[in-house]
């Protein structure tokens, strides 16, 4: 599911014919990866996680830190890459963090499915 954003960042690119609509898919792929990492990091619902681990924060904070030099920097050109507009950032702030949401409501479905199984298994425990 988290790996159609990034298409839909391309379409978007293309239809507001962004010059660089691959370098947005490229961004909204890696900071949905690293928001990703974080959302389910924590094992729990972000409303109920409290602190990240240090050591996930760390991590994602330099994901995020690099991939904005090398997207700001000539480096970008060494990948194919080319620089994103005001307009770009803000789309790939956007798509990125409509992962937020997708993980939570993924970690809730998995709960459900989690706890139907359970209470399954339980009833046929009684039958036996």
């Amino acid at each position: 599911m988290l790996s159609l954003l990034p298409l839909a960042a391309l379409f978007a690119g293309r239809a507001l014919q962004l010059s660089s609509a691959g370098t947005l898919a490229f961004a909204v792929f890696v900071f949905s990866q690293l928001l990703n990492a974080i959302t389910f990091g924590t094992g729990r619902s972000l409303l109920r996680a409290g602190a990240f681990p240090k050591q996930l924060s760390a991590a994602a904070a330099a994901g995020i830190l690099l991939t904005v030099l090398l997207l700001m920097t000539p480096a970008n050109a060494l990948f194919g890459l080319s620089p994103l507009s005001g307009n770009g950032w803000l789309w790939a702030a956007l798509l990125s963090l409509l992962t937020i949401p997708l993980s939570e409501l993924i970690k809730l479905l998995l709960s459900a499915l989690q706890t139907w199984n359970t209470r399954r298994h339980a009833r046929a425990q009684e039958v036996i």
